[in-house]
C-alpha cells in the first residue's frame, strides 16, 4: 500500500472511531437526560441482592453521576477497546466473559442504574453481548442523609473506613467474637477488636458516626452486620471513588449538607486523628499508636487531647 492510500486509510478509520465516539455521547447524553426527568432509585430485596444474574445489556442505563457521562470527561475509548479485546480473548477460551460483575443500583420505574462498570458495558454492547452477570446493591441516597442531618442534634461528626479500619485486614489485626450468621457479601469480614467501644464513646461524645468505602456493599447488610454487634452507625456510603474531573452535582449538595450541619469532622485512621473545623478551616492532628488490644482506648485518649487543645483555645 502506497503512502498516499496509507493516509486515506488512517483518516477514514480515525473518522470512523469519531463517529463511534459521538454516537455513543449522543446516546449516553439521551439517557441522562431520560433518566434526570423519570428514573428513581428503589430499595431492592434481599432475594434480588443475594445472587449474581445475567441482566439483558440493553436495559441497563448509566448513571448521571458518574463522570463516564459528564460531557467533558465522557468514556474513555482506549479503556472500551482494551475491554473489547478481553472479552473476545475469553471467549475464543471459552471463560465467563466479565471477572467480576457489574454493580447496579434497581431504579424505578423499570431497569438497572449502572454504579460501576459503564467501560465494560459498553464494550459488551459493542460485541452485541446480550447479557452481563450484575450485583445489585443498595446504596444510601441524598434524600437519605438530608433526613439523618435533619433529625439528628449533633454538631460533630466521625468519619472511619470500612476496610481500612473498621474490618480486619490480617490476621496480625485482633478481632471481635463473631456474632450471628455472616450476611452475604460480608461472610469474611472480621469487625476489629474494640470498633463496639470506640462508637459507643463517640456517641456518649456526640458524634454522628459515618463509615464509608470505595467497595460496593449494600447498605442494608452493613447496617445489619453492626446491628449484630450492638453497634449504631449514621450513615453509610458505599462505592466512594475519586472523580478525575469536577465534582458531581451530588457531591456538591453533600458537602453543602455536611458543612452547614457540622461544625467539626473527625476523621479516624489507623496512626492518625485528624479534626477539621468547617467555618474555621482549621484543622489538628493527633498521632494514634496502632496496637491490637489497646488500639480503641488510644484512640479515645488521643481524642481526649484534641478536644482538650479545643478546650484550651476557647478560654
Amino acid at each position: 500500500m502506497c503512502s498516499t492510500a496509507r493516509r486515506i486509510l488512517t483518516f477514514l478509520l480515525s473518522k470512523e472511531r469519531a463517529a463511534v465516539k459521538t454516537d455513543l455521547e449522543q446516546f449516553i447524553e439521551d439517557e441522562v437526560l431520560k433518566q434526570r426527568s423519570t428514573a428513581v432509585p428503589v430499595k431492592a430485596s434481599l432475594i434480588e441482592r443475594l445472587v449474581v444474574r445475567q441482566y439483558a445489556v440493553k436495559k441497563l442505563l448509566p448513571n448521571p453521576e458518574d463522570e463516564f457521562c459528564f460531557s467533558d470527561i465522557g468514556p474513555n475509548m482506549n479503556i472500551v477497546s482494551k475491554y473489547v479485546s478481553q472479552f473476545v480473548e475469553n471467549m475464543k477460551k471459552n471463560l465467563p466473559i466479565m471477572d467480576e460483575p457489574l454493580y447496579v443500583q434497581k431504579i424505578r420505574p423499570s431497569g438497572y442504574m449502572i454504579l460501576n462498570g459503564h467501560h465494560r458495558w459498553v464494550a459488551a454492547s459493542r460485541l452485541s453481548i446480550k447479557k452481563v452477570p450484575v450485583c445489585v446493591v443498595n446504596g444510601i441516597y441524598e434524600g437519605d442523609v438530608r433526613r439523618i442531618l435533619e433529625k439528628s442534634t449533633h454538631e460533630k461528626r466521625a468519619t472511619i473506613d470500612l476496610d481500612e479500619v473498621v474490618f480486619t485486614l490480617s490476621a496480625a489485626d485482633k478481632s471481635e467474637r463473631r456474632r450471628g450468621i455472616p450476611l452475604y457479601g460480608l461472610a469474611k469480614k472480621r469487625l476489629r477488636y474494640g470498633i463496639p467501644s470506640l462508637f459507643s464513646h463517640l456517641k456518649l461524645k456526640g458524634y454522628d458516626i459515618w463509615v464509608y468505602s470505595s467497595r460496593y456493599y449494600s447498605v442494608d447488610d452493613i447496617r445489619r452486620f453492626f446491628a449484630k454487634y450492638g453497634v449504631t452507625v449514621d450513615v453509610i456510603i458505599t462505592g466512594m471513588k475519586k472523580l478525575s474531573g469536577k465534582p458531581t452535582a451530588q457531591k456538591k449538595k453533600m458537602d453543602e449538607l455536611i458543612a452547614n450541619k457540622y461544625k467539626m469532622t473527625l476523621h479516624i485512621d489507623r496512626d492518625l486523628l485528624v479534626a477539621t473545623y468547617s467555618h474555621a478551616g482549621d484543622f489538628r492532628e493527633e498521632a494514634v499508636e496502632c496496637k491490637p488490644d489497646v488500639w480503641s482506648a488510644n484512640v479515645c485518649d488521643a481524642l481526649i487531647r484534641i478536644e482538650n487543645d479545643e478546650k484550651g483555645k476557647l478560654s
